[in-house]
């Protein structure tokens, strides 16, 4: 058995004792990519009800539920406490879900890393789930311990002002994992 489908069934088995009903909706692409995902990855978070990552949602975050924790204000945190520190890039990958419905087209999205920015993500496509990727220079993430990401929300929109239920919370994407790994 080559290690690719070692890897591959540990993840199953792993992803099925955690309680993922879709083992597959949960494996990152980058899975499949064997030295990319298995040599380098740091540390994996997964925001779900019955997970220990919950307790890095800082502010802006709701109840966490068994897809992950929907962001629920214009800023969102995490609160991220490796334990050893990284002096090199790293390369944090996401998985989640943005609230694009109706009215709710798109969504822009400033990601900071301890209070610096490092990217623009401009969402569309409806609420379909997306696994993206962002590399982080030593400089910004070894700058302090615990780390801090933040998300800031261009306009999120609540589910009653765009007649989608009564929910009065913006919302700007429901967070389901975050990877940590060494950069390339």
């Amino acid at each position: 058995m080559s290690r690719f489908w070692l890897y591959y069934s540990i993840a199953c088995i792993v992803a099925s004792l955690a309680g993922f009903s879709a083992v597959m909706a949960f494996t990152p692409e980058s899975l499949f990519e064997e030295d990319r995902f298995w040599a380098r990855t740091v540390a994996t978070y997964v925001y779900h009800d019955d997970t220990t990552s919950i307790d890095q949602l800082e502010e802006g975050w709701a109840s966490p539920d068994k897809n992950g924790t929907w962001s629920n204000r214009k800023r969102s945190t995490l609160l991220i406490g490796l334990q050893s520190e990284l002096r090199e890039d790293v390369e944090l990958e996401f998985a989640f879900t943005p609230f694009l419905v109706r009215g709710n087209r798109s969504q822009t999205v400033l990601v900071s890393v301890n209070d610096r920015p490092v990217a623009i993500w401009k969402l569309e496509g409806g609420m379909r789930r997306k696994v993206t990727a962002l590399e982080v220079k030593q400089e910004i993430w070894s700058a302090k311990h615990p780390k801090t990401i933040a998300f800031e929300f261009k306009n999120p929109k609540s589910p009653a002002q765009i007649g989608y239920g009564s929910g009065t919370d913006p919302l700007g994407f429901q967070l389901s994992s975050l990877v940590v790994r060494k950069a390339r």
